[in-house]
């Protein structure tokens, strides 16, 4: 499994190739050839939230989960925090 981190990501994905990317996606969704669910929105307890956004086509997998909690910046943590993962 490759584990990026926030300085990794966009070294290893450079934006142009994101977006580009990106924009394929967008155009099997418009013709049915991939799905992205409504994401999921759950409150936490003490004021968080956790977001779950699962997407997939023919050959991939993806599930992105993150959370967000406001009350974390007080305390110089980050307020979102989220992960994605990729299958084939």
């Amino acid at each position: 499994m490759l584990r990026l981190d926030a300085n990794a990501t966009p070294l290893a994905l450079p934006e142009r190739e994101l977006v580009d990317a990106m924009g394929a996606m967008f155009d099997r969704a418009a013709r049915g050839e991939a799905t992205a669910p409504q994401r999921v929105h759950l409150d936490l307890p003490g004021g968080g939230v956790l977001l779950l956004m699962p997407a997939y086509d023919a050959k991939h997998t993806l599930l992105k989960t993150g959370t967000v909690h406001a009350a974390n910046a007080r305390g110089r943590l980050p307020v979102v925090q989220g992960e994605v993962v990729l299958m084939d």
